[in-house]
């Protein structure tokens, strides 16, 4: 995912903004499986030590998918259910 874009500077593609479904198989059903959470985190890390920001389009609209992009460190969360990702949002921030 980062390494195609290594070669422009952040200021040039500050997002890194990728399909999950071409990186992960888990849809937020029970809980991630370990090698995908490692290779989320390592896809942030990897992002981040670029200075740019993680998004991931077509995710499944489930708490537990956005519990685990909230905890690797994903900058920006995507969703069509913009009231369900908010109540969410609030109960992690303690609102």
């Amino acid at each position: 995912m980062c390494n195609r874009k290594r070669g422009a500077p952040p200021a040039l593609i500050p997002l890194i903004s990728d399909r999950w479904t071409g990186h992960f198989e888990w849809r937020g059903q029970r809980d991630m499986p370990g090698p995908e959470r490692l290779r989320l985190v390592d896809i942030v890390e990897r992002a981040h030590a670029q200075d740019r920001k993680v998004r991931f389009w077509g995710t499944p609209e489930r708490a537990s998918l956005w519990t685990e992009l909230h905890s690797a460190g994903v900058d920006l969360i995507g969703t069509d259910n913009l009231g369900k990702l908010d109540e969410f949002l609030a109960g992690i921030n303690g609102e």
